[in-house]
């Protein structure tokens, strides 16, 4: 009857191991935080005669946290592609080189992504100091 009995148990605990790893390993399933890869673009020009600006810093940042730092490059260009659970990020802009390429006062944008995964900001004008 003990035989019975260990090989009874040993056949549940078995049966019901095989079952939970083959729920679990199923495709589509995710686990974790869900998130998006959102794509922002744009270009920075002087607000005075239009020219694009290089060099200028452009920070992203979301949920308090900073993001990835570049800067723009000779068209006034730059582009992020960041990985994130939040849909809202800000950008901030500022004038590091000094008066290399003149000198502007710094700007922020908020980016809101409602349902969509890429956001071209276009031009964005910086003030001359």
């Amino acid at each position: 009857m003990k035989f019975l009995k260990k090989q009874s148990s040993i056949f549940w605990v078995s049966l019901l191991g095989i079952l939970g790893f083959s729920i679990a390993c199923t495709e589509g399933e995710k686990y974790g935080t869900p998130s998006t890869t959102y794509k922002i673009k744009g270009k920075v020009v002087s607000s005075a005669d239009q020219h694009e600006i290089s060099g200028i810093q452009a920070v992203l940042q979301y949920q308090y946290l900073l993001g990835d730092t570049l800067l723009t490059n000779e068209k006034g260009e730059f582009s992020f592609t960041k990985e994130s659970p939040e849909n809202i990020f800000k950008i901030k802009l500022s004038d590091i080189d000094g008066a290399e390429n003149g000198e502007f006062q710094d700007k922020e944008i908020q980016v809101t992504f409602d349902g969509i995964v890429e956001k071209d900001l276009g031009k964005i004008q910086l003030q001359t100091k």
